[in-house]
């Protein structure tokens, strides 16, 4: 019985979890919560450091290759960033969080009409208009009171 549910155990891990979360030993806390908490401290270098660490064991882990780019994007490597959410689209296209952030580089960048798209893709996945759909639609709406056309 105990053989059983090691191999069970070890399927749910493999069928239903992220490597990160499998990693997780936090006991339910986010399997981010380290590299969250990082960000939070705003110590984005501290964070890139153990983000990169994380994504040589799970590179193809679309959430921490968001975290990342946020992290590049606070430290103002904008190439960078946009680099790594686009590595993190390419994993989880409708991933919300990379693509409001991206989004949002694309403003920065004056690419209002690849912010759109951003939105568009988040409108999509959201039916009662999610946080990063509101956040997003906010900064568009910043930056056309910043840039009227």
């Amino acid at each position: 019985m105990q053989k059983l549910n090691i191999i069970l155990l070890t399927i749910y891990l493999a069928c239903f979890q992220t490597p990160v979360q499998a990693m997780s030993d936090n006991g339910g806390g986010s399997p981010y919560e380290m590299f969250e908490l990082l960000i939070e401290e705003e110590n984005y270098e501290e964070a890139v450091k153990k983000l990169n660490e994380a994504l040589t064991e799970w590179p193809e882990d679309a959430e921490l290759l968001n975290l990342i780019a946020y992290s590049h994007r606070q430290l103002k490597h904008y190439e960078i960033a946009q680099n790594y959410y686009l590595m993190a689209l390419e994993i989880e296209p409708s991933h919300r969080g990379a693509n409001a952030y991206l989004g949002e580089l694309y403003l920065h960048f004056g690419q209002l009409d690849k912010a759109l798209e951003r939105r568009d893709v988040i409108d999509d996945d959201c039916f009662f208009r999610c946080a990063e759909l509101k956040e997003l639609e906010a900064a568009i709406e910043e930056y056309r009171k910043q840039n009227p056309s």
